[in-house]
């Protein structure tokens, strides 16, 4: 994140601890493909509820310590070896749904979509990876009844 807006970041977080806070996401409506050929859609510049952060966000070590739970709980073991889904695993990390900040644009190298660079561009299974990862996270979710899950586990029983 750059400068100007990592003190506003921070700021948000200390004011509500229950979630990692960003400046870009995606959401991830199940069945459509954004422009680029992703299942998850960018969404960036203005205030808003998303599903994964990307890029640059801030969070706790209570985050932290929740990735690493939630890890175990899909049978990783060594976060040092997971490269297509770091951020989605921070991004379950919160009790409440995700918000990004309308705090100021985010400078990217203009090497983010270059095949051989670009991770998304060059792993052939990367988005079936993040997608994989992605739902076996939300199931935990809504079984565990976080917050931000759409329906509670006794909702789910029904």
């Amino acid at each position: 994140m750059f400068c100007k807006a990592s003190p506003q970041a921070f700021g948000l977080l200390l004011a509500d601890e229950q979630y990692p806070h960003g400046i870009i996401g995606h959401v991830y409506p199940p069945g459509t493909t954004s422009s680029n050929g992703s299942p998850f859609h960018h969404v960036a510049g203005r205030e808003t509820e998303v599903d994964v952060l990307i890029g640059a966000y801030a969070f706790t070590t209570g985050h932290l310590n929740r990735v690493f739970k939630l890890a175990e709980l899909i049978g990783i073991r060594d976060l040092s070896q997971v490269r297509n889904y770091d951020d989605i695993l921070l991004s379950f990390g919160g009790m409440k749904r995700l918000r990004i900040h309308a705090i100021g644009p985010m400078l990217q190298y203009a090497s983010t979509s270059l095949p051989g660079v670009a991770l998304w561009k060059s792993d052939e299974q990367f988005w079936t990876e993040r997608v994989s990862v992605f739902e076996k996270l939300r199931e935990i979710q809504l079984t565990m009844g976080h917050a931000w899950s759409s329906k509670s586990k006794s909702e789910s029983e029904v």
